[in-house]
């Protein structure tokens, strides 16, 4: 994804101010969560992972997380379990990076016969691929609700499994560094003039923030890509708005 051009126009009106800036995007389109730039705080967050259990069927060996979900993303892998830790956050604030700092109570088993990841209804057999699953050992997303909250989602993938020895690799214990930001700016109303928009258009988004807090002059915007741990269906990377004092 590249930024080609972006024009920024700005008038002030009391606390209020409207953006209207024009993105030519190359790749897909994006939004940001506009926030004013703040001293970031950070907090620890430790997690314990419950026990896995195994249901055995014609079989295979079906292996699920308390508070957790089923690995579902690439046909041919193992259907290996996740956990997920969501943490809700008062209004204003903004999470701004998820990092894990530690993770312990490694526990090894062989033996379990996992079943493969399919996709096509009609197939009756999908080859598993090899090697250990998953590849990473996390990711974040951050959900601002209507109320001006935020829910943090931690995806924590703890259980490994290598399909050529029947091997399992689960941890226990997680330790995450969650930074984040207080903020009294929110996005009221965003409008596009176009509903659709062709590979290489400019998109003209017609933006109105509001500030709660003191009153603040906006010098400058940076943005940056879209995360590895965020999709599409979030909408969005961000944008970061600086103050002058």
């Amino acid at each position: 994804m590249s930024i080609t051009t972006m024009e920024i126009q700005s008038s002030r009106w009391g606390d209020k101010m409207r953006i209207v800036f024009a993105l030519s995007i190359t790749a897909c389109f994006f939004l940001g969560v506009i926030t004013y730039a703040a001293s970031a705080a950070t907090e620890e967050v430790k997690i314990d992972i419950p026990d896995y259990t195994v249901e055995r069927r014609n079989g295979y060996d079906y292996v699920e997380i308390p508070g957790g979900s089923i690995l579902m993303r690439e046909e041919g892998r193992p259907m290996v379990p996740y956990y997920i830790e969501s943490i809700d956050y008062p209004e204003g604030y903004r999470i701004q990076d998820v990092t894990l700092k530690d993770r312990g109570g490694l526990e090894i088993t062989k033996g379990l016969n996992l079943t493969a990841v399919v996709f096509s209804i009609n197939a009756t057999h999908v080859e598993m691929i090899g090697g250990w699953y998953p590849k990473e050992n996390y990711s974040w997303d951050a959900i601002i609700k209507s109320n001006g909250n935020t829910t943090l989602n931690i995806y924590i993938y703890p259980f490994y499994y290598n399909p050529d020895i029947t091997e399992v690799r689960f941890y226990r214990n997680y330790t995450f560094e969650v930074e984040y930001i207080i903020t009294e700016v929110a996005i009221t109303s965003l409008e596009m003039d176009k509903q659709e928009y062709n590979q290489g258009d400019k998109i003209t988004i017609d933006m109105e923030i509001n500030n709660s807090g003191a009153s603040r002059d906006i010098v400058a915007v940076s943005y940056t890509h879209l995360r590895a741990h965020e999709s599409e269906a979030d909408l969005v990377c961000r944008l970061l708005l600086e103050k002058k004092k």
